[in-house]
């Protein structure tokens, strides 16, 4: 699931030049993932700062929406609580960096989790129910439906998740179990959030990263898929602690959640064989 690093071409390293306005002394390259290769760009004067170019996996248009997404959630964000790094420009088309590319404020902290899983959990916990507190007014009507799309496939044998279909017999499964018209009102979602996409400081989450998928969706949905990827990594208890720790954030217990868990198993299913390989 993870790509080789494509080198950076030099009209983005002079994009972000006159962006700064000031020369580059380093470019470093990050491990990418599915949809994008990352770069840390650190300037002669001034912070360093992170570039996400966008793949084009022959559709321009996806790309140039992923990073338009980006960009409108991450200005979005910037008023409010969630630890999410600072827009600084957005390539939208690839005019200077060949494809649409996102440029954000460089985040202090590492991959690397807390030994304890019941420390992890609490800061993942945490930080899910500060994003789905926030409503940001900017993003009102302009985010995708997540559930709604999820629902919508419900007639299809395979439908395609976040362009991977699962298999017939897993989704079958998710479409033998009855799923609520009415699962409460939804909030902001990253959609993707799991270690892989945290940064933590020792023992301290300090930011959230690839808000490409982010939407409108309802919490259920997002501690299912993050619980899932800490129990593949670190086994079916510490992914108990995530929900466990998520419901006393919160002080109620989740509502459809086993049925979000198969959901969530049919999101991952397609890639499980390398799952554990991307995300730590």
């Amino acid at each position: 699931m993870c790509r080789k690093q494509q080198a950076l071409p030099e009209s983005a390293v002079g994009w972000v030049s006159e962006v700064l306005g000031s020369p580059i002394r380093s470019v470093r390259a990050l491990t990418g993932g599915m949809d994008s290769t990352i770069d840390v760009l650190v300037p002669e004067r001034g912070k360093p700062v992170v570039m996400r170019r966008y793949l084009d996996k022959g559709s321009p248009d996806s790309a140039i929406a992923l990073a338009c997404r980006e960009a409108e959630v991450l200005r979005a964000l910037k008023l409010t609580s969630v630890a999410a790094p600072g827009l600084v420009a957005v390539d939208r088309r690839g005019e200077h960096c060949g494809t649409p590319s996102v440029l954000t404020e460089f985040m202090d902290g590492s991959r690397e989790v807390p030994g304890d899983p019941r420390t992890l959990a609490a800061g993942l916990a945490r930080t899910m129910a500060t994003i789905h507190d926030t409503s940001p007014q900017a993003l009102d009507d302009g985010l995708p439906d997540a559930t709604g799309l999820v629902l919508s496939a419900l007639s299809e044998e395979c439908p395609d998740l976040h362009d991977q279909s699962p298999s017939a017999t897993m989704w079958g499964l998710v479409r033998d179990q009855p799923a609520r018209s009415e699962m409460g009102p939804k909030t902001l979602i990253h959609n993707d959030f799991a270690p892989h996409n945290t940064l933590f400081v020792g023992d301290r989450l300090s930011g959230v990263v690839d808000w490409t998928l982010a939407a409108a969706g309802h919490p259920a949905s997002e501690v299912s898929f993050c619980r899932l990827n800490v129990a593949l990594v670190l086994g079916l208890d510490a992914g108990d602690l995530v929900l466990e720790a998520y419901e006393a954030q919160i002080g109620v217990r989740l509502t459809d959640r086993g049925w979000w868990d198969l959901v969530a198993a049919a999101r991952v299913e397609p890639d499980l064989h390398s799952w554990g390989l991307f995300i730590l």
